[in-house]
């Protein structure tokens, strides 16, 4: 009778998966020349979950980045076990902004008015592709992000932000070095990428102080790179 228990829970359990948690961890730290967005305000909201991973009835589902056979693997982020991955990519930029002089802050958690960054996550995962005597891991983070103004106009419109990278591991590779990999590198690039644009784009709508002559009187007065061009600048 005990053998028949013990059978019946070991099928309910390869039907329904088994699940594992890998810890992930992220350095942040970013160097951007020509800083122009230091000390500005940012909002940055969870983005939206559109990965084939999600299931509305499986709250683990939300970590998931990979899976092999029946074992589906989610993240262990800051001691908490299985970390929705729009919680995790928005710590991750909310920190990486916030080491350039950026005052970022969840966007969900304040009414102050701000340039926000939203967007939906398309791929976040890793894979390892079996061959006859290797074996290649593919890291895919791929982001659709819009970025918008304090008064809500659209500086960035679904615009993709894609990290790809496929590298050769010999006989095998542990799975907590892809993890690494993912967070350390792949998401690393994507992050920068996104700071990058969103400097641009925020100096050409940005403002400095400067000492310029106009009609023979210096003054202090803040305009637009667009504007102080056709001025005599001292």
């Amino acid at each position: 009778m005990k053998l028949k228990i013990t059978i019946v829970f070991l099928a309910i359990a390869m039907l329904g998966g088994c699940t594992r948690a890998l810890i992930a961890t992220y350095e942040p730290g970013v160097e951007l020349e020509n800083n122009r967005i230091s000390g500005q305000k940012l909002a940055i909201y969870q983005f939206e979950d559109a990965r084939a991973w999600i299931d509305s009835s499986d709250e683990k589902s939300h970590s998931f980045i990979a899976k092999q056979g029946s074992w589906k693997f989610g993240l262990k982020y800051e001691d908490i076990e299985f970390q929705p991955v729009s919680m995790i990519l928005q710590d991750v930029f909310i920190k990486d902004f916030m080491t350039i002089g950026v005052d970022a802050y969840k966007g969900e958690e304040s009414s102050l008015a701000a340039y926000s960054l939203k967007g939906k996550i398309l791929n976040f995962e890793f894979e390892n592709e079996t061959g006859v005597w290797s074996v290649t891991s593919r890291r895919h983070v791929s982001l659709l992000l819009t970025l918008t103004d304090n008064k809500g106009n659209a500086l960035l419109t679904h615009e993709l932000f894609n990290e790809v990278s496929r590298e050769n591991e010999g006989m095998g590779v542990m799975h907590s070095t892809n993890v690494d990999k993912l967070m350390k590198e792949a998401l690393k690039k994507v992050v920068v990428r996104v700071i990058n644009r969103t400097n641009t784009e925020l100096s050409y709508l940005g403002f400095e102080t400067m000492s310029v002559s106009l009609n023979g009187i210096k003054i202090n007065t803040d305009m637009t790179s667009s504007f102080y061009a056709e001025l005599a600048i001292d």
